[in-house]
């Protein structure tokens, strides 16, 4: 992906303002998972290679970030439309399946409820949030047949 921030010429003073508040989200970004590299690609743009939604799902907590809580009740995924719930169901019973744990109701459920509270932070707020919810469960499946 390429990000085009711009130098800052145009900026009061010819101070960079876009450029290095870019830098830290993608810093950021990083630490949390979600971006695997960073680099200059011209003095106003940023080459970024997002990491694989695997990485998203096993990065741990940091502290300064928001607690998951319990948005992931079995209740929440229950509210969902019908695909979406089978995608979370296909993604909790193919990780299950890659770890070698038993699918078990339980623990598909509770490998739902966790793949749930993960992807739902990834995605944000915003139009079509199921939808994009969906997606991520369908890429991170994906992932899990690639591996």
């Amino acid at each position: 992906m390429l990000i085009i921030t711009g130098r800052g010429k145009g900026s009061y003073a010819g101070e960079a303002v876009v450029r290095p508040a870019v830098l830290r989200r993608l810093a950021r970004l990083q630490r949390q998972g979600v971006v695997a590299d960073v680099r200059e690609h011209t003095p106003g743009s940023f080459a970024v290679k997002l990491a694989p939604l695997s990485e998203l799902l096993a990065a741990p907590r940091r502290i300064k970030d928001p607690p998951p809580g319990r948005a992931a009740a079995p209740e929440a995924v229950a509210g969902l439309r019908p695909a979406t719930t089978a995608a979370l169901r296909a993604l909790a019973e193919r990780s299950l399946e890659v770890l070698g744990a038993p699918r078990t109701p339980q623990l598909v459920e509770a490998e739902m409820a966790h793949h749930f509270s993960r992807l739902v932070l990834a995605v944000g707020k915003g139009p079509d949030r199921e939808a994009r919810l969906r997606a991520a469960a369908r890429a991170a499946r994906d992932e899990l047949d690639n591996a």
